[in-house]
Formats: structure tokens, sequence, C-alpha cells
């Protein structure tokens, strides 16, 4: 037998002799406890699997020495020992089947197979172990032919050894050449992206840094009370201004404009297709105006309380839509602008550099590439986010620069350009200083401007050779469409239609000359007397005691209410002038609200809330300033109002102001504080 079978069938003997030690084991453990280990009858089959391929590994080799035979008998031993073991295992299994009678079995077992044969095979097994491991397995490894092999491998292996060597030295210095390459590469990679990485960083902190610096000039530019006009102006009535889209055709077609007297004055251009064979008619086609690329501004007149802002109003929701984003209209593709002067208002909204702010507000809010460019073109004027600091000239730069970069047409609105107060804190807002203001944003490309103002001397030199209308001429049917609408929720049903009352709203029109405050005003008049049950004779009395002139209605409206001795004088006149001074000398910009009357109507509440905030409760306030707002309308006769959440208080019209403070009657009524 050769050496390393030798070596060979020692080691396989080896493992039989473990292996059938631990079956012992395990059925020693079954005899003692009856319990069951799984491994044991899949050891015992294991085991005899190697006792068959150790036989036949014997068999294949005659003749053998002395070690051999000896290595031959332990085998045979072993395959013996291991086929007695298997025998009383599958004896075991076959008992086990038998359910409940487990422990009867395991009796008879041990009667039959004691521990001591069990004990007797496992020291048998470990006898031949001690041989193999200290003589025989020495022996075999000792024989010359093996020693023979070892060393003949050992030098093939050397010269192995040195051929992988060299080729492991080899790869190694490929392995290296490329890892410093790959190091190389990523170093590159990492340096490459850490600029990218610090660039973007940078990147997004200049975006932030200019983001933010837009969004403060554009906070800047706004002010308190910059579109409290423009939020006060009442909304037309249904159906009312419409003729000034239609143009003049139609309106020559109704009954107003058939009427109209064919020798008025006209400034209609002499190509508008709408009056072709009408020379002589009182108003300029606003279509035609629009469509003229000439034509840059056109004049909105009218007596005071025509109607003239909400008028303007309602052009700026036609082609704008809804305040405050900066509109577009989409049949014309223009940027629509506006601004409401206030005479009633802070500072800023009745002086010139109030309406550059912002047209130029609306104009760059909501055009961001805009706004960059403006930035980029004038860096000095907008670097410290004050406007406040910039001059007159300089927002008339900047709304230059924006408007001719829109890029669009843009039309610009601009109400009441009478309401504009020359005084100590605005010396430079006049109004020639006003009307050059209009002259240049005219003449920058597609610009046009549309404004409204009283007919005053200086609008009329500055404006008379521009396109105009005079309003209170243009809107008797509107006047009737809004008397016979308030009329008739007042009026019975079964008066609706009666031909008597479409004569008194006639009455009412025609003794208003125009004037849709003074409109207004009988007409609340005579929805009172509807609901109290007047009669039509009574109602046509009542219409023939109000006056025509707006300041004389303010005097009867005071006069009716305050007849009984004066005794709301004191009060409303406490009133009036609270509202004059309100935004002027105590939070300018900042609306008057009913809290704030109520206060200094009762000075104690006032005191109660200033030494503890909770001694009144919100719910009591806010009862009280319901209860108040009703009570200043009654003492000041309708010449306040106040907004239905009593957020805001103010005069009914710029006419009561001016009959309070320009008419003797309205200085007396001032004087009763």
């Amino acid at each position: 037998m050769e050496a390393l079978a030798a070596l060979s069938v020692a080691c396989n003997v080896l493992q039989i002799i473990a292996s059938t030690c631990e079956v012992a084991n395990a059925a020693k453990k079954f005899f003692r406890e009856g319990s069951d280990d799984p491994k044991l009858f899949t050891q015992t089959e294991d085991a005899a699997s190697l006792c068959r391929d150790l036989e036949k590994e014997l068999a294949k080799f005659q003749p053998l020495s002395e070690d051999e035979v000896r290595l031959a008998r332990i085998a045979k031993d072993c395959v013996d020992s291991r086929t007695v073991l298997r025998t009383e295992i599958e004896k075991l299994a076959s008992r086990k089947t038998q359910g409940k009678r487990l422990r009867s079995v395991q009796a008879a077992l041990k009667a039959k197979v004691s521990e001591g044969k069990l004990e007797k095979l496992r020291r048998s097994m470990e006898t031949h172990q001690k041989a193999l491991e200290l003589g025989l397995l020495t022996r075999i490894c000792l024989r010359q032919d093996l020693q023979n092999f070892i060393q003949a491998h050992s030098k093939g292996q050397e010269r192995l050894e040195g051929l992988i060597k060299r080729q492991t030295d080899s790869f190694k210095q490929v392995a290296r050449a490329e890892t410093q390459l790959s190091e190389l590469s990523i170093i590159t990679q990492l340096s490459l992206q850490s600029t990218k990485t610090r660039d973007d960083v940078t990147q997004l902190f200049l975006e932030a840094s200019y983001r933010e610096k837009r969004q403060g000039f554009l906070r800047s530019l706004e002010y308190d009370g910059m579109n409290d006009r423009w939020q006060s102006v009442n909304d037309n009535h249904r159906g009312t201004f419409r003729w000034i889209l239609q143009g003049i055709r139609p309106w020559l077609d109704s009954d107003e404009g058939s009427a109209f007297p064919p020798n008025t004055e006209s400034h209609l251009h002499p190509d508008c297709s709408h009056a072709a064979g009408f020379p002589h008619m009182v108003w300029r086609c606003f279509p035609c105006w629009l469509d003229s690329p000439s034509e840059k501004i056109y004049w909105i007149q009218g007596k005071p309380g025509s109607g003239k802002s909400t008028l303007v109003k309602s052009l700026v929701r036609e082609f704008g839509g809804l305040f405050p984003v900066v509109r577009r209209s989409s049949a014309t593709d223009r940027t629509v602008l506006f601004h409401f002067i206030w005479a009633g208002g802070a500072t800023l909204q009745k002086s010139i550099c109030g309406i550059l702010r912002s047209l130029l507000h609306q104009l760059l809010s909501q055009n961001a590439e805009l706004l960059d460019s403006v930035i980029r073109g004038s860096p000095h004027l907008v670097s410290d986010h004050r406007c406040d600091r910039l001059t007159r000239e300089e927002f008339e730069t900047l709304l230059d620069s924006g408007i001719s970069q829109c890029g669009r047409p843009v039309l610009i609105f601009i109400d009441g350009l009478d309401e504009m107060v020359h005084s100590e804190r605005n010396l430079a807002d006049t109004h020639d200083n006003l009307i050059q203001l209009l002259y240049k944003l005219a003449s920058i490309d597609q610009v046009k401007l549309c404004v409204s103002s009283r007919l005053e001397p200086e609008f009329y030199r500055g404006l008379n050779e521009f396109p105009t209308l005079r309003l209170q001429d243009l809107t008797r049917q509107d006047m009737r469409l809004y008397a016979e609408g308030q009329l008739r929720r007042s009026a019975p049903v079964d008066k609706l239609h009666d031909e008597a009352y479409d004569e008194l709203i006639e009455n009412v029109c025609e003794k208003a000359d125009g004037v849709f405050q003074w409109l207004a005003l009988v007409v609340q008049s005579l929805a009172r007397g509807l609901r109290n049950g007047d009669s039509l004779a009574e109602l046509e009395i009542r219409l023939r005691t109000m006056p025509e002139d707006i300041n004389d209605l303010y005097r009867v409206m005071w006069s009716r209410t305050h007849e009984d001795h004066g005794i709301y004088q004191e009060e409303a006149a406490r009133c009036f002038n609270m509202v004059r001074d309100w935004s002027q000398f105590v939070v300018e910009g900042s609306p008057i609200e009913a809290f704030h009357l109520v206060m200094a109507s009762d000075p104690s509440k006032a005191n109660c809330l200033l030494q503890d905030a909770r001694a009144i409760s919100p719910d009591a306030v806010e009862a009280e300033c319901k209860a108040h707002s009703r009570r200043i309308a009654i003492r000041t006769a309708g010449l306040l109002e106040i907004s239905p959440n009593g957020r805001r208080v103010d005069f009914i019209h710029r006419t009561a102001i001016e009959f309070l403070e320009n008419s003797p009657e309205g200085r007396k009524i001032l004087s009763y504080d």
C-alpha cells in the first residue's frame, strides 16, 4: 500500500471511531433518559456509509506490511463495532413506533443491551484511536516512500513558489500602478466635486442674498395706505359705464345720445370711424384712443361727485382684472398700472413720490426679470433698500427704465389729479409738477395714460389739448339705472312699474345734473320715505326740498339731524375732527377705526383698558363698537361712513370734507368740538 493511501485509510478509521463514539453516547442518553435525539438515526446512517467506503478501500491494497495489517485489523474492528451498534439502533427505532408502549420497550432494551455493553464498545473505539494517534500514524508518515514524495513535492513546490512569487510581484506592481492611478483619479474627482460643491454653495448664497435684495427693494417701495383710496371707492352699479367701452356709435343710437345737444364743443378726432358725420360730440371715443398710436393721454373730467373715481376703477377692472397683481389685458397684452390719489390720506397718498412708488411697485413685483434688470442698471439707487431716501427724479429714472424694458404696451390709470395737496410738507407736489410728470410718462414709447380730475384751471391748461370727456354729460342713463335699482328695493311691489314713479326717478336724475354723489344721497332719502310708507306726493315734496348744490345738500342733512337744539353737535364735531386729523397727526397711513371713536367718546373705558387690558372682554368691546357705529351715522348726519367690520371710518366723499372745511356752516360745525 502506498504511503498516501495508508494515510488516507488511517484518517478514515479515525473518522469512523469519532462517529461511533458520538453515536454510542447518544444511545446511552436515550437508554438513561428516554429522550429522543433526532440526530441519532442520521448519524447511524452516515457511519454506515463510511464503513462501506472503508471496506472497499481496504480491498484494493494487497499485500500489506505489518503496520498496514494492523491498520486493516483496526479498521475491520471498527466496521464490526459500527455494525453491532447499528443493529441495536435499528431495534430501538422499530420499538419506538409502538407509541404508548414506549416505557416498556425502554425497560426491555435496557435489559438486553446494558450500559456496560455500550461503554465497552466506546472504550474499544478509544483504544484503537490511541493506537493510531501514538504510533501507527507516526510510522506510516515516516515511511521512506512518503518522505521521498514529500521531498520531491517540496522541490517542485519551491520552483512553483518561485514562479508564483515572481508572478505575484508582477501582479503587485501592476496593482500598485493601477491603485495609484485610481487614487489619482479619485483625488481629481474629489477635487472637482469639492470645487463644484463650493461653487454651488456660493451660487446658492449669492442667489439667496440677491433674492433678499430684490424683496427688500420691493418692500421698501410699499408704504402704509398705498391702496386705501382704491379700496374705498365704490364699485360701479351693475350695467353702468358700459358706453365708454362700446364707443360712439352705440351711444348715439341710445336715447341719451340722440337727445344730446348737437352744437356742443367737440374734441373728437376727425378720423374716428365711430363718429363719421358727427363732428360736434362731447367726448372722444375711448376704444379709438386706445388704438391710436399717436394719442398718449386721455382726460376724464367732471364735477365733484360725478363718479370719476368709480369710472376709473371700473376701467382698471375691465383692462386688468383684480387688484393687486400687475395686470395684462388678454386681448392686447398690455401691462396695466394705476394709482388713486387721496387728499384725505397720508402724505405719500397725495404726493408725486407716492404715485411713482406705487406704479413702480406694481410694475416690478410681478416681473422678476424686469426687477433684476432695473436693479443691475441702477445698483446705487437700490443698494440700501431705503426708498424713502430717493428723490423724485430718481424714482422717475427707475420707473422710466422699468417701463422702457417692459417689452409690452403699458396702460396707466391715475385718478384724482386735483386731490394732490400742495403744502409746506409737499412743496414740490404742485399741480403743474404733476402735469409735467404726466408728460414725461407719456413720452415713453408704448405708454398711454388715462387720468381724471375736476375741471380746474391748471388741468384745463395742461390737458385740454388731449382726448377728453365730461362725465356729468354722459351718465344720465347710468344714474337712472342706479336710482331704479336702489328705489325698487324699498318700493311696494305694486308700484314698481308705476309711470308716476318713473317720472319721479326722471326728476331725480334731472336735478342731479351729473353729480352721482348728490343722486346717491337723495335716493337714500327717498328710499327711507318709501320704507316709511310715504305717498308719491310726499316723495315729490321731499325731492323738491332737496337743494341742487351738493354743499347745500350737506347743510340740509345736518340741520335736519340736529334740529333738536344741537344735542348731537358736540359729539359729531369731535368725530369729524378726529377723522380729519388722524392720518395727518396720529398714525399716518393707518385709518381710524370705530374702536378709537368709542374710546374717545368714553375716557373711562379707555383708562380702564390702559390699566388692565382684560378689564373688558373682547365681545363686550365688539358689541360697543357696533352700537357706536350706528350712533355715529346718526350723529354725523350721514357725512361719515363706517365699513361693515368697523375697521375704517371715513367721510362719504371728498365733497363732505370740503363742505366742513370751506363753507361757513361747515367751519361752525367743526367748532362745536
